[in-house]
């Protein structure tokens, strides 16, 4: 969702613009997406409207209805992240999937503390106002939601745009600003395994449970066997009994995630599939998936 072209990501972040304006009441056409791809002049077009008839403070609140977008994929993902920097992590591997023109440059500074600068890729014209506004204000929600507290976001100069839940109006708009963002992520670490075990699951099937709950994640042995009440020792010895390894099992995992979204959502486009599946780009996704299955995934699809 960082860039406003033709991916899977954009097509989300018009979903999020065509819920916003209707809950503020803005009557405004927005282009629907053919599969994931909408034509970026007709999404600047809209996005420019919105801004020169009432104002940057309103794509910043029509951002709001991330919120409220029904499920989906794409955001269910982002969401499971358990930290800010999790959320980024997310969030930057989305961005290596839709190959973008622009990018969200994130940097920690002090704990609690992030810049946040909409920037474009070598070669590419820099992101629009509008289109800064957009992704700003999505991000911010998104982070609220992951950190469950709110959210405060500023330009350097000390200009307020958010402050306890309400977006308050830029005055002026860079097309390179960076906005500081101050959160407290306290209550992030009170988060409880989304994954649920059954005590009579054995080890395995535990962690193929924990994994496929969550593909983004970066998953690492010691986190597993923490999760698991194990001793990193005591899970490998198990795994080497089953004849696998843990490297072994994420591959797995990610296989069957990818053919599931290729079987029950036709409308999904395959770097969509590959990004939702812990793949860490578009090429590794079909490599991994050709040389395991013996078929591309989209001659899987087409074979179903």
């Amino acid at each position: 969702m960082s860039d406003i072209g033709d991916n899977f990501a954009s097509a989300a972040m018009m979903r999020i613009l065509a819920l916003g304006l209707k809950q503020e009441g803005i009557d405004l056409d927005v282009p629907a997406s053919s599969g994931a791809r909408v034509p970026i002049p007709q999404k600047r077009k809209v996005l420019d409207e919105i801004l020169a008839r009432h104002g940057p403070v309103s794509l910043l609140r029509v951002s709001d209805a991330v919120r409220k977008l029904p499920p989906e994929p794409l955001a269910q993902a982002l969401l499971k992240a358990e930290t800010i920097a999790d959320l980024h992590r997310r969030w930057t591997r989305m961005e290596a999937f839709t190959h973008g023109r622009h990018r969200m440059q994130f940097k920690a500074k002090v704990r609690g503390t992030f810049v946040l600068c909409h920037q474009a890729r070598s070669g590419s014209e820099l992101p629009s106002q509008a289109e800064t506004l957009l992704v700003v204000g999505v991000l911010t929600n998104l982070m609220e939601m992951v950190s469950r507290a709110a959210v405060d976001v500023a330009t350097e100069d000390g200009t307020i745009w958010r402050r306890k839940g309400s977006w308050q109006p830029p005055s002026v708009v860079g097309r390179d600003l960076k906005v500081v963002v101050q959160v407290s992520e306290a209550t992030a670490t009170q988060r409880q395994d989304s994954a649920s075990f059954v005590e009579t699951e054995d080890t395995t099937a535990r962690i193929r449970t924990l994994l496929s709950a969550d593909p983004l994640h970066k998953w690492y042995l010691g986190d597993v066997a923490d999760k698991l009440c194990l001793s990193q020792r005591s899970l490998q010895r198990h795994l080497a009994q089953q004849s696998t390894t843990f490297s072994r099992l994420i591959a797995e995992v990610r296989l069957q995630c990818a053919a599931q979204f290729l079987c029950e959502e036709p409308g999904m486009g395959l770097a969509e599939v590959g990004f939702l599946s812990g793949y860490s780009d578009q090429a590794h996704f079909t490599r991994s998936f050709s040389q395991h299955v013996g078929l591309s995934p989209q001659v899987y699809r087409n074979n179903l």
